[in-house]
């Protein structure tokens, strides 16, 4: 079963879903208020073409920084890469 990726028009990942189809993806994004700039397909067929035999779909990297109510509380983010 094909994996979709939305993105928005920062090029940010913003669902990941499985579907059968394109079509349902966007119905079920179409449901939760997401409207996809951009969505890109993973499947099986890729990734047999694929010459590492490994696709991304998403990762993250973790920051240490200061919120803007309290200058002087430190506090761990995770954030989505491009």
């Amino acid at each position: 079963m094909p994996t979709f990726v939305a993105y928005n028009e920062d090029n940010f990942p913003v669902d990941i879903v499985q579907a059968k189809t394109k079509e349902m993806a966007n119905i079920f994004w179409q449901g939760k208020g997401i409207v996809p700039i951009s969505v890109r397909e993973f499947n099986d067929a890729a990734l047999q073409n694929h010459p590492t035999g490994v696709v991304s779909i998403l990762s993250t990297v973790t920051k240490d920084g200061y919120t803007m109510r309290d200058a002087n509380t430190k506090s761990k983010y995770v954030l989505v890469r491009k």
